[in-house]
């Protein structure tokens, strides 16, 4: 089961990453943001639980754990990053 959330998680952050990198005009408005957000702070809580609980369980895969991790937080930053500058620049 967790493998599946952690998978599921993977998707839609490798999702977000190639609409981002393709281009695809994609709204910042408020909700979008909040729910975006939500989601990719839930997902980096989730998995640094998850790669707490490796060192003591094996069912758990770290590499997997390892890059949710990576992908939610480089996910997160974007946000932040286009905020911060619709903010700037007005």
């Amino acid at each position: 089961m967790k493998r599946v959330i952690l998978i599921l998680m993977l998707l839609i952050d490798l999702v977000f990453i190639s609409m981002v990198l393709i281009g695809d005009p994609f709204r910042y408005d408020n909700g979008w943001t909040f729910t975006l957000s939500a989601y990719f702070l839930l997902s980096i809580l989730l998995s640094g639980f998850f790669l707490r609980k490796t060192k003591k369980t094996r069912e758990i895969w770290p590499y997997l754990t390892v890059s949710v991790l990576a992908l939610s937080l480089s996910s997160l930053g974007w946000i932040v990053f286009m905020k911060y500058l619709f903010i700037i620049i007005g």
